[in-house]
């Protein structure tokens, strides 16, 4: 395209594009000379075109011309499609993973990209996010320090490790409890509970209880000190960051009372109902939403909800928020007393993954039934709790034996419940009706994807969406981990013939994509060894629909570009301190340089930011 300069042969129509354009430097212009027919006739096709194609308006032979520019409203290019960062839960891999990607988008323009609305994360991922958001020394590290990626990885993990030489020992009522079990040869229930009550190991000379949310604080204080403890808010401006969105979960028949009134009391094992007497046995979808960079000064943090009356029909309790009232928030809500919930009350709802089975009556029924089915047991449970102070004093109905009530007793007894954090104030110990147990997201979305459309749906109205998507899903079986068909929560965002049931409970399908996840996996595309144990990551880019997923609150027919990166790994989830001892800590420095390194070199974030811009 020919350059419009002075020399034009219309000197008066450059001009005239100025003044419509509002550039005085090109030259004036003037009523008369705009509407000047002879003008236009001393231009050539080539230098009209040129000035008509520097407004967007195409092919000059079919274009009506403006005769007064004053009332001429120039064509301007659409704004930049919104971007979405969404990273999957995984514990320490989903965390240390996000802090490499985190660099990398940094330097590639996406993280702090005008069009970056939000950064969506569950579980191990929160862990990350959490600290992003509310730790300065976490944030300075990751995105601006001159330190490799090594390096920050190590440090963390050093504090990490010394956060756990301070625990003491499993709690006494929890070693009481396992060895009551023991005794009666429950051994497949002893090593159920004793798998779940790791973390609950004491940094207190008492050995009283810690609970799952004290935990994660712990870890995000030993790193950071005070971090756990600052409330969920609306970001500070320094930030720089956009929206940040915890994925969590309501944990489906979670309350030890029915409501007053219904004539069954409190119970353990009968508790199958709402208010309504609907069984309700699907976790059910939540988000803790916080305000970031240029927010306006009178938003405020709140709860997500998916905008379906089907979704408060599904609430365990009405009472928890009014039914039909999409907009609730953390003011109206009795979610953690209607006050901001502290950093480590989210990230640790948010990856409350244990808390599932242990702080839900009816899930805690449904696993005893599983794991403790001896025709003959040793007698003497039920006493041996008992004289140990194990019994919570709830009757359990007709569902469950003696001894499985008494450890349905026991755990609520040990405090093994506060491995999901209560979403109100405790009563009597007690998580009691109508407040209800967060639990980890990944029992709606691993990827905290569906419901981020959702609420960017609601909030940019029809607009297109960009979502970048970090897939930490392990992978226990490495000879499977290579194939790009690999990854159970990538899959569920797509058509594909998954179920959502598992052997206890049902849950909400999350798919938001119409695309068929056979179809994307053809589209990945392998990059490299990142690590020792030649772990692979692979990204696809792909566009797509999004479906109708009222349970979500997502509209069909958003027009979605994607750019997916995962990571099936056999790095393990959880560290403790003998994975310290055998050298496993390691892995997570070396995987976090090499996907650093292996994204950074590629130029994929940048190619995907210019091609969909």
């Amino acid at each position: 395209m020919p350059a419009v300069t002075r020399t034009s042969k219309c000197l008066v129509l450059a001009a005239c594009f100025a003044a419509v354009l509002g550039d005085p430097a090109a030259g004036g212009g003037s009523d008369a000379a705009c509407t000047s027919d002879s003008c236009r006739a001393a231009a050539t096709d080539e230098e009209e075109a040129a000035l008509l194609q520097l407004g967007g308006l195409g092919d000059h032979r079919r274009h009506t011309w403006p005769t007064d520019h004053r009332r001429f409203t120039w064509p301007t290019k659409p704004p930049p499609t919104p971007i979405a960062w969404c990273t999957s839960g995984g514990g320490f891999r989903a965390m240390t993973g996000g802090m490499a990607m985190a660099r990398v988008f940094m330097n590639a323009g996406l993280l702090n990209n005008t069009k970056m609305y939000a950064i969506a994360s569950n579980s191990g991922g929160s862990w990350f996010l959490s600290q992003l958001a509310y730790s300065d020394k976490f944030r300075n590290a990751v995105l601006t320090s001159g330190s490799n990626m090594t390096a920050v990885v190590t440090d963390w993990m050093n504090t990490y490790k010394t956060y756990l030489e301070k625990q003491l020992g499993p709690t006494v009522k929890v070693v009481q409890m396992l060895n009551c079990l023991q005794r009666s040869k429950y051994d497949n229930a002893v090593a159920a509970l004793a798998a779940g009550a790791q973390h609950f190991y004491s940094t207190k000379s008492d050995l009283t209880l810690q609970t799952w949310d004290e935990f994660v604080g712990g870890l995000l204080d030993e790193y950071s000190p005070g971090v756990g403890g600052k409330p969920a808010d609306v970001l500070a401006k320094w930030t720089n960051l956009p929206d940040m969105h915890f994925q969590l979960a309501f944990s489906p028949l979670s309350f030890l009372e029915v409501p007053a009134g219904d004539g069954s009391g409190s119970v353990l094992g009968t508790l199958g109902k709402n208010p309504s007497g609907q069984a309700v046995k699907a976790p059910q979808p939540l988000q803790w939403v916080v305000p970031g960079k240029g927010c306006p000064k009178e938003k405020k943090a709140f709860y997500d909800m998916p905008n379906s009356h089907d979704y408060f029909k599904n609430l365990p309790s009405t009472q928890a928020f009014p039914a039909g009232n999409p907009e609730t928030n953390s003011e109206s809500s009795p979610l953690f007393a209607g006050q901001i919930p502290s950093v480590s009350m989210i990230a640790g709802a948010s990856s409350a993954y244990g808390g599932l089975i242990l702080g839900s009556p009816y899930l805690m029924e449904s696993f005893l039934k599983a794991s403790m089915q001896m025709e003959a047991a040793v007698e003497g449970l039920p006493a041996c709790l008992k004289e140990n102070g194990l019994d919570a004093g709830f009757s359990c109905g007709k569902e469950l034996t003696a001894d499985q009530c008494a450890t349905a007793n026991g755990i609520v007894a040990t405090g093994l419940a506060e491995a999901a954090p209560c979403g109100g104030s405790l009563v009597d110990g007690n998580c009691k009706y109508p407040n209800l147990r967060i639990v980890d997201g990944v029992f709606v979305d691993n990827l905290a994807t569906a419901q981020t459309v959702g609420l960017l749906q609601k909030e940019l109205k029809n607009s297109a969406l960009r979502l970048v998507l970090t897939d930490w899903d392990g992978c226990t079986t490495p000879p499977n981990c290579d194939g790009p068909e690999y990854t159970q929560t990538l899959r569920l965002l797509f058509a594909a013939n998954v179920t959502s049931e598992n052997d206890m409970f049902p849950l909400l399908s999350p798919q938001v994509f119409e695309m068929q996840y056979d179809q994307l996996a053809l589209q990945f595309k392998q990059m490299a060894y990142t690590d020792s144990v030649n772990s692979t990551l692979w990204y696809a880019t792909v566009t797509t629909r999004t479906v109708d997923n009222k349970a979500f609150g997502v509209k069909a027919g958003t027009p979605v570009s994607l750019l997916i990166f995962k990571f099936p790994a056999d790095i393990p989830t959880d560290l403790y301190m003998v994975d310290f001892e055998q050298g496993i800590d390691k892995l997570y420095p070396e995987m976090a340089q090499g996907i650093y390194d292996t994204v950074e070199k590629s130029g994929v974030v940048e190619d995907w930011l210019r091609e969909t811009n």
